[in-house]
């Protein structure tokens, strides 16, 4: 599909419009996995970019699922590979700058305070709240409208689990903010 200039034979360049597509909506994507730090996303979503660009798929509608496999597979190798640099920042002695990695910043950033609305707050607590692979599951199918049948095969499982963690998920939500707000 893409060549290495960049360009689909009559198009002109995709690599623009491609990271205009994709980079949002894979960056929301990638916080769905909770130990990944902003500089470590932008990172995963180069990689990928540059991925898709080199070896992506031949047709547009085989874009979708591998673009998601494939950064599914980097955020996973980068949560590796920040555990392994954790633990050996662990294993060195702590100075000053150590402490400032692991301070969680003193102030939302301009989106996270736009969307400040009560119900916004209640959902991501609730996402904040559920596991990862959870939350996983949930962006994929709301955020994305990937059908079941694409999830299950996405994260290698039996479509009935994905199915059955949306519903349980889905009546949990209902639940709390049934107790929250009633």
């Amino acid at each position: 599909m893409m060549h290495n200039d960049g360009k689909i034979a009559g198009h002109g360049s995709v690599l623009h419009k491609t990271w205009v597509s994709w980079a949002p909506r894979l960056e929301l994507y990638l916080r769905s996995f909770s130990g990944l730090r902003a500089h470590e996303r932008e990172d995963v979503l180069q990689e990928v970019m540059v991925a898709l660009w080199r070896d992506g798929p031949e047709s547009e509608e085989a874009i979708k699922p591998w673009i998601y496999r494939v950064t599914r597979n980097r955020a996973i190798d980068a949560l590796r590979q920040a555990k392994r640099s954790k633990a050996r920042e662990h294993s060195l002695p702590n100075g000053p700058a150590a402490l400032l990695d692991q301070a969680p910043a003193a102030y939302p950033n301009p989106e996270e305070a736009a969307l400040g609305a009560e119900d916004t707050s209640f959902v991501r607590n609730f996402l904040a709240d559920v596991e990862d692979r959870d939350r996983e599951i949930l962006h994929l199918a709301f955020a994305e409208g990937m059908a079941y049948a694409r999830i299950a095969e996405l994260l290698c499982l039996p479509i009935g689990t994905v199915k059955w963690r949306v519903a349980t998920l889905k009546a949990s939500l209902a639940k709390r903010y049934r107790k929250e707000f009633t």
